[in-house]
């Protein structure tokens, strides 16, 4: 035997609050309530996810079971350095800044980070600092921070984001050492 209680079964379709707060009207019954289920929390199936130990400190994996990574109708403008969102190679003059050399004229790759989906997912990028609408991260600061924010998440692969069904605005708003050395118009000249 369990204890001194009993377990009642009810109709399908009966609200299991409403039929618990009746049961505690009844004489003889001590108390009544709902049978809870419990259910394991979302955790991540990326390999990478067990080293980001501030995801656990901030409750993320109930707040994911409330809410699975947020949805593609909501867009989160990422103020920062740019974004690794876009696979290109800009042709850029270098000129000299104390304490790096003048290097001249140089095709410079960038390589969009898979982890943060396909170019569909990024909306209105604009940057204030080359203004231009390619917001390009030349630092890495922006790119980290967009991962964290909205990283592809449960693909077996990386690490996590926090609101990983979101669409991404990156915006630069934030300049670094090689914004400044490479401080000239630029074309593009898209792979």
């Amino acid at each position: 035997a369990w204890a001194d209680f009993d377990v009642v079964t009810l109709p399908p379709g009966e609200d299991p609050v409403r039929a618990a707060a009746a049961l505690s009207d009844r004489p003889g019954v001590e108390y009544a309530q709902p049978r809870y289920r419990v259910h394991k929390l979302f955790v991540p199936n990326d390999p990478l996810y067990s080293r980001q130990w501030n995801f656990p400190a901030l409750d993320m994996e109930r707040a994911w079971d409330i809410n699975r990574g947020a949805s593609s109708n909501i867009v989160v403008a990422v103020l920062d350095t740019g974004v690794a969102f876009r696979t290109t190679t800009l042709r850029l003059t270098g000129r000299a800044l104390s304490p790096f050399p003048a290097l001249g004229t140089v095709d410079v790759p960038f390589a969009a980070a898979p982890e943060l989906g396909g170019a569909d997912r990024f909306v209105a990028p604009r940057d204030f600092i080359w203004d231009t609408d390619l917001p390009l991260d030349m630092d890495g600061h922006g790119t980290h921070i967009t991962g964290t924010i909205g990283q592809v998440t449960n693909n077996a692969s990386g690490v996590a984001g926090m609101a990983f069904n979101v669409r991404l605005m990156p915006i630069k708003v934030l300049d670094g050492d090689w914004d400044a050395i490479f401080n000239s118009p630029f074309v593009a000249n898209d792979d």
